[in-house]
């Protein structure tokens, strides 16, 4: 929920959160999400293409750590945007990284442990100023 907080409190025209909870989206479309994806039913790559209109989103994160969040975030980011690796690998089972395909659409694929302490200065800032709780 927090990249979801941060990303409305930046001003991220649309926030499309996935989870396999229904109480977690709602929590997420009370925070900020303009859209949400439930995993469990829907599929997560072909969804997010059709609300990005086939283009993909410029930028995904992947908070959760399996290895379906992490082939999900990857298909449905957009040529030339950035996926974001937040959530350690957990479940015993690797991701497929399709290395050609990342090449072939310019992908940048970050590693993150969260927060950098350098960075915290600017989420103060956006908790001080009530963009952020």
């Amino acid at each position: 929920l927090s990249c979801v907080m941060i990303a409305a409190a930046y001003g991220a025209k649309q926030i499309i959160a996935v989870d396999v909870s229904d109480l977690a989206l709602e929590k997420a479309k009370e925070v900020g999400a303009t859209e949400i994806i439930n995993a469990k039913t829907i599929d997560v790559q072909k969804k997010v293409s059709e609300l990005t209109n086939g283009i993909g989103a410029d930028l995904t994160i992947d908070a959760a750590g399996f290895k379906a969040t992490c082939e999900d975030a990857i298909h449905s980011t957009r040529r030339g945007g950035r996926m974001v690796q937040v959530g350690l690998p957990i479940g015993g089972q690797n991701p497929i990284v399709p290395m050609g395909m990342i090449a072939g659409r310019e992908l940048e694929i970050v590693g993150s442990h969260g927060c950098d302490a350098r960075d915290m200065p600017k989420i103060l800032s956006l908790v001080k100023s009530g963009k952020l709780e």
